[in-house]
């Protein structure tokens, strides 16, 4: 297995789509969301090699679905952006890891020298147990995934975690209001 420089794990989760306030499956993803794709390029070194991204959705499982449609338009804004600032030969490999099963997405995770993940238990553990550099961005001080990444941090030979300050991101309630066209087009826009 190639292990990638760059992982971002995107944790989106169909069920945000038609999602009421007053619905308790609203409880459930209400601290999910969308982060804007250059709070990834602010991060990442002009000089990467490979970009994996690890969509929380298969695309057997969600058939076209958003999710899948969000990972593919991540992957397409990476290479267009290292298009512009790389010289050719210097540009990453961007790929899209969409039917590892999840031992292999952990360890991606775990093993790249720049691991991103935000709202998702699942992409916070291995961002823990990163070799390299983990970010993790999570919704509020009240939000139990963030409590717990932020005690793990917290704790001798963890200086390589972070907490991921993130200025662009729409929220659940906001995605749910929102057509697919307006969210890839927010996603995309060079703000």
């Amino acid at each position: 297995v190639a292990i990638d420089d760059v992982i971002i794990h995107l944790p989106c989760h169909e069920d945000v789509w038609g999602i009421k306030k007053n619905n308790s499956t609203w409880q459930k993803f209400k601290t999910t969301g969308m982060v804007h794709f250059t709070e990834y390029t602010n991060l990442i070194r002009k000089d990467v090699r490979s970009i994996g991204i690890i969509p929380e959705s298969s695309p057997a499982k969600e058939k076209d679905g958003w999710c899948h449609r969000a990972s593919e338009l991540l992957a397409h804004y990476l290479e267009n952006y290292y298009a512009t600032t790389n010289d050719k030969e210097k540009r990453p490999i961007v790929t899209l890891h969409d039917s590892d099963p999840l031992p292999l997405q952990y360890a991606r995770i775990a093993m790249a020298k720049q691991s991103f993940s935000s709202f998702s238990v699942f992409g916070m553990i291995p961002v823990i147990g990163a070799f390299g550099k983990g970010y993790y961005y999570f919704h509020s001080d009240n939000d139990m995934t963030g409590k717990m990444f932020q005690k793990a941090s917290s704790y001798k030979g963890f200086e390589n975690l972070h907490t991921w300050t993130v200025k662009k991101v729409l929220s659940a309630e906001a995605l749910s209001r929102m057509k697919w066209e307006d969210v890839s087009a927010w996603l995309e826009a060079s703000q």
